[in-house]
């Protein structure tokens, strides 16, 4: 997944396998955190959640998420949180 060009804008400098991950939920503020990327099942990333959110998405640091990318009004490319069904 480090080959995967697409990433580099979101990485961590320094650790290639840290993503900024945007958290999206409606009534919520848009919260970025680290996620350590994993893999891919089903055509969605996944990793663990490195740093805690202020919010609460039901997700914790450790815990293991799914994410994708999306392009933003700016026309980059970002990570995003894709919440599972519940």
């Amino acid at each position: 997944l480090r080959l995967y060009k697409e990433l580099d804008s979101s990485r961590h400098l320094e650790y290639p396998d840290d993503i900024m991950v945007y958290f999206l939920e409606e009534g919520k503020d848009v919260e970025a955190c680290w996620v350590r990327l994993e893999g891919i099942q089903d055509g969605k990333m996944y990793g663990s959640v490195l740093t805690a959110l202020r919010q609460d998405f039901g997700v914790k640091e450790k815990d293991t998420i799914y994410f994708g990318m999306t392009e933003m009004e700016d026309h980059k490319l970002a990570c995003v949180w894709v919440k599972e069904d519940e």
